[in-house]
């Protein structure tokens, strides 16, 4: 393993504990490998703002990837290095299938230069009422009213809602865009998150590593959204604690998120 290994890491369920946090191992571990030279960051569904909320000020070097892939962001100068957004015609789309089912989605957007979530005041779901009462005081939160809901340049859906109708409408979509339907870890609600068709971890990755000039990759998930990831990274490592099915694609199973798995894993693998 050389300093031109790109190590990444998905946040929840598999670097965090169950209680969205980092351990002081982990946290240590990472920030004095990444003093040393090693090219380690994170790829998430959320947020640059959420992941910060949870896992402090740790910061890598190197650009994060964020919302499933849709963003590569620079943490040095703030700027988006990728940006995948959906074109009007796609929105217009998207927009009229969720129209025709009577559901109001969180949609994420860049509103007047501000990336913003926006959503219908009076038509939240128990799961939007949920994941809003964990995120007060988001700067991002813009309720709106109907006609606004769908403004500025758009880059992600997410819904909340039931099983069934999420994943019939996940089958409708996924031919299109980029969809995952699952249930969420923390709070059991049923979401459906919509990108930009070639949005992903793998595709952001695979431009990341084409940046920093890296010769391998090395990533680290849990979860059915790390499937694509896995898929075109050189190594993968499930956590004990992983879907099944994604542990079937990996290269190895190392310890769970509760017991510091990857932390233990770059410390054992990485020499500088």
């Amino acid at each position: 393993m050389n300093k031109k290994t790109l190590y990444v890491t998905d946040l929840d369920g598999t670097l965090l504990t169950n209680d969205k946090k980092i351990t002081h191992f982990s946290r240590r571990t990472l920030d004095a490998l990444i003093e040393r030279g090693a090219l380690i960051t994170y790829a998430t569904a959320r947020s640059y703002v959420s992941a910060r909320q949870i896992i402090g000020d740790f910061e890598p070097k190197i650009p994060v990837i964020i919302y499933n892939g849709t963003f590569i962001l620079d943490l040095k100068t703030g700027e988006k290095l990728l940006i995948d957004s959906f074109s009007s015609e796609d929105v217009c789309e998207i927009k009229a299938l969720l129209e025709k089912n009577d559901i109001y989605p969180f949609v994420y957007a860049t509103v007047d230069g501000e990336e913003r979530f926006s959503y219908v005041k009076g038509h939240t779901s128990l799961g939007q009422e949920h994941f809003l009462s964990e995120h007060k005081g988001d700067k991002r939160e813009n309720p709106v009213e109907h006609n606004r809901l769908y403004l500025g340049e758009v880059f992600h859906f997410t819904i909340m809602g039931d099983e069934a109708l999420l994943k019939e409408l996940c089958s409708a979509l996924e031919i299109k865009y980029e969809c995952v339907c699952y249930k969420e870890q923390y709070s059991g609600d049923w979401w459906l998150e919509i990108h930009p068709k070639g949005a992903s971890k793998a595709s952001a990755i695979k431009k990341l590593k084409a940046l920093l000039g890296a010769h391998r990759v090395v990533c680290f998930g849990d979860g059915k959204n790390d499937a694509s990831m896995f898929e075109a990274c050189d190594e993968c490592y499930a956590v004990e604690n992983a879907d099944e099915p994604l542990k079937k694609i990996a290269t190895g199973i190392i310890p769970s998120n509760e017991d510091d798995g990857v932390a233990r894993w770059l410390l054992e693998h990485i020499k500088l």
